[in-house]
């Protein structure tokens, strides 16, 4: 799916891994010429590289490079000369990710002199201008979370979608003349009709005193003389974030509507930030994950906007992971939901991105299996006390279903209050309508028991 057409028709360029079999791989450009087919390659080193775009003239492109060798570094963009195979890296001092998971889009702008792209930016994700010579690149739209954009041949109209947390992706378009952007669609009308609660981004000291971003969202019809019950939204990763937009599948809207406070926290190791606060937890899993997580709930305490006694949490995948390891490490939360969950680090052996453990537990498990098992929270099953409603799909292979099952079994053999739902027929992620409304029927049914 990583690969550009020339302008003129002439070559394809495409992304290529060294062992495709494996989710993490260096990758060279293969550039392609059609009427010869005769190939070359450009080699950026151990970078996988992505979404290749071709300048207007052709001469030059633009591709995401994110190094192999930790999945906490920052990716790149960088300008390539396909015919000489020089490549250098556009603004490299500005402190943030291109694009997460591949989702910058870059393009290049109408004259050739700078390229468009989206990246996270402290819980959003505008659309940035990054002119060819520029140290860091300037904010076209701000606000939400942009994800699709597109511009005219003349650059003169751009059209672009941009969610929140208030709303799904609507789609807007941006003439210069006119000061304001022009929404296009009509989509979603009903929520126009629904109240929505009110949400506010905070940034609040978090472990060791340093500053962590949340966002927090109230429940409708939000009472400031009244004590709420609170629910983490813990997400997953770790090198991923909660942004200002709408999820459509943990929509911190629906959990609100149910009558919590909901905080979803952007811990240390998440993404939109600089390199040294996303790679911090490397090799140490959980504890500053959890000391964030605990500073938000102090917070909201102190303030009298949650109930003490009405503490919960939630999570998927390594967000997942941080509910059972909370289980280990404080009892005062009254139940959790874990949602493809790690819990084993070890039997995680098992998964698709097995390459990734080294580097995020900071040791393989035949070099010291002791520190590599102190991350996991099976090392501190003892201290279990909190019941758990154990979700997973059984085609799940990024944390494969057994992992679920053991974190249920653990509960059940000491006696916690637990329950198992596994989805036959779905991956790592809840997909399909019907699944998904019973996975949203079993969340808060849990959550209510207790």
């Amino acid at each position: 799916a990583e690969y550009a057409i020339s302008p003129d028709g002439s070559e394809i360029v495409w992304s290529q891994p060294e062992e495709p079999t494996r989710l993490i791989s260096r990758n060279t450009l293969i550039h392609l010429h059609l009427k010869t087919r005769r190939t070359r390659v450009t080699d950026l080193g151990d970078m996988w590289l992505g979404s290749p775009a071709y300048s207007h003239d052709g001469t030059r492109l633009v591709v995401l490079a994110t190094p192999t060798s930790a999945p906490s570094q920052h990716t790149r963009l960088m300008l390539v000369e396909p015919k000489s195979g020089k490549a250098r890296r556009l603004a490299p001092s500005w402190p943030r990710s291109v694009g997460t998971y591949g989702s910058a889009n870059p393009v290049w702008r109408a004259d050739d002199q700078a390229i468009l792209f989206c990246a996270e930016d402290a819980g959003r994700q505008p659309l940035w201008s990054l002119p060819l010579e520029a140290e860091q690149p300037e904010p076209l739209v701000e606000g939400g979370h942009v994800m699709a954009f597109a511009t005219s041949a003349d650059g003169a109209t751009m059209a672009y979608t941009r969610a929140s947390i208030d709303h799904p992706a609507r789609l807007h378009v941006r003439v210069p003349r006119h000061a304001e952007p022009r929404r296009l669609d009509r989509c979603n009308a009903f929520l126009d009709r629904i109240t929505l609660g009110q949400w506010q981004s905070r940034t609040l000291p978090g472990w060791n005193g340093e500053p962590v971003q949340a966002f927090v969202c109230f429940p409708p019809g939000y009472d400031k003389r009244k004590k709420y019950p609170l629910l983490h939204d813990i997400h997953g990763g770790p090198h991923a974030a909660h942004l200002d937009t709408w999820h459509y599948r943990w929509n911190i809207q629906e959990f609100a509507a149910q009558g919590y406070v909901v905080a979803a926290v952007n811990y240390h190791g998440s993404s939109g930030f600089d390199e040294a606060f996303l790679g911090s937890i490397d090799g140490d899993l959980g504890h500053r994950e959890l000391a964030d997580t605990e500073a938000v709930t102090d917070a909201l305490i102190r303030e009298g906007v949650v109930d003490p006694k009405r503490l919960y949490a939630a999570g998927g995948s390594y967000g997942g992971f941080m509910v059972a390891w909370m289980n280990g490490h404080t009892d005062r939360y009254r139940a959790y939901v874990c949602h493809a969950g790690v819990y084993n680090w070890l039997s995680q052996f098992g998964d698709d991105g097995y390459l990734w453990l080294n580097h995020e537990l900071g040791v393989w498990p035949w070099e010291d299996l002791a520190r590599y098992q102190s991350q996991s929270p099976h090392a501190h099953a003892a201290s279990f006390k909190t019941p758990t409603l154990v979700i997973h799909g059984e085609l799940d292979y990024r944390v494969p279903y057994y992992e679920g099952l053991e974190y249920y079994n653990t509960l059940r053999a000491k006696g916690i209050a637990a329950r198992l739902v596994v989805f036959p027929d779905e991956n790592h992620w809840i997909l399909k309508p019907q699944n998904s409304r019973l996975w949203y029927q079993e969340f808060f049914a849990w959550l209510r028991r207790f």
